[in-house]
């Protein structure tokens, strides 16, 4: 069996045989803490001393630009790699002992492999082999990920996006408590990105803690409970999500010349507002006092032209560009 499905479907099934401890998990109110959780390659601290929380019965959006240390806390968390310091408990098992927790896991860490020549149904039935599951389980993971009318098709003729429902089925049969995904979406078409950002709600809705980490901000807005933003190892934020965008009031502003955004925004500037992301002639800045009216007079007094005015609150997109100094980890 190749080396990445034995990293991505595989880790969790594998693990699954593994005598689970008798602690009483329905206690605990978070399915994943972190205190002070740091991984260092070398003189390169990637996680620098990292506390975050996962709360129980959520769906839990991970984010943070490419190389912000998301994969590494997974791959931590999951006992694939050492931490250097700090520690964590996962369904109030310790990090250092990954058999406390891991046969309460599911995980999809990188793309899923399968056996091209067997049939969906097939390939979940080696993996139940191989990690001593329930075959009983088969049908409903299928059903759940929307994949029962074709399970008996051969893997060779699933799409990207039917192969990457059927990882999340995978990592589904062990009825795990809590379920981490690494870029379920990556290399989606919209219809595969929506198809599973109803999935991800439908595993929470069932009883599963989802923790997943992804680059589609406009689908975690739509589906995330709670939002932790990571940038260069550190936490930038973390809360409800909900509480996080009602707090996050902005106002849309677009100039007749693309070439005075920066005029607008040094006017804006000066009058004590806090511009937050420009381009395409648009500029978005944080609302703190005044008014459209107020501000459109600010324009005008300065020589400038508006073409679009509107207040809001931020989107995930918005807050994350601000959090993460425009995504860039340079």
């Amino acid at each position: 069996m190749g080396s990445g499905l034995c990293q991505s479907v595989c880790m969790a099934v594998l693990k699954a045989s593994i005598d689970s401890s008798s602690k009483d998990w329905a206690a605990l109110d978070n399915a994943v803490e972190t205190t002070d959780l740091t991984k260092a390659f070398g003189d390169r601290v990637v996680v620098d001393k990292l506390n975050i929380r996962v709360p129980k019965g959520m769906v839990s959006a991970f984010v943070g630009p490419n190389g912000a240390g998301k994969s590494t806390t997974l791959r931590m968390l999951l006992g694939l790699i050492r931490t250097t310091s700090g520690s964590a408990t996962i369904l109030g098992g310790s990090i250092d002992n990954p058999r406390s927790y891991l046969p309460r896991v599911g995980s999809l860490i990188e793309g899923p492999a399968f056996y091209p020549g067997l049939s969906g149904w097939g390939n979940l039935e080696v993996l139940a082999a191989l990690g001593s599951l329930q075959k009983s389980r088969i049908p409903k993971v299928l059903e759940l990920v929307g994949l029962e009318k074709r399970s008996r098709d051969r893997v060779a003729r699933y799409s990207l996006g039917m192969k990457q429902r059927l990882g999340v089925a995978a990592a589904l049969l062990p009825e795990p408590d809590l379920l981490v995904l690494d870029e379920p979406a990556n290399g989606l078409d919209p219809t595969g990105i929506a198809a599973m950002r109803v999935l991800l709600r439908r595993v929470a809705d069932a009883g599963t803690t989802v923790l997943v980490s992804s680059h589609q901000l406009i689908e975690l807005q739509q589906v995330a409970d709670w939002v932790i933003i990571i940038n260069l190892g550190k936490l930038k934020y973390q809360g409800e999500l909900a509480a996080l965008l009602e707090e996050t009031g902005s106002t849309l502003v677009g100039v007749d010349d693309s070439k005075d955004v920066d005029r607008l925004a040094a006017v804006l500037r000066d009058a004590g507002y806090q511009p937050v992301a420009a381009g395409a002639g648009r500029l978005r800045f944080r609302v703190t006092h005044g008014t459209p009216a107020s501000i459109n007079r600010l324009a005008s007094e300065a020589g400038l032209t508006l073409t679009e005015l509107h207040s809001g609150h931020s989107s995930l997109e918005d807050i994350y560009f601000e959090m993460t100094d425009g995504g860039s980890i340079a």
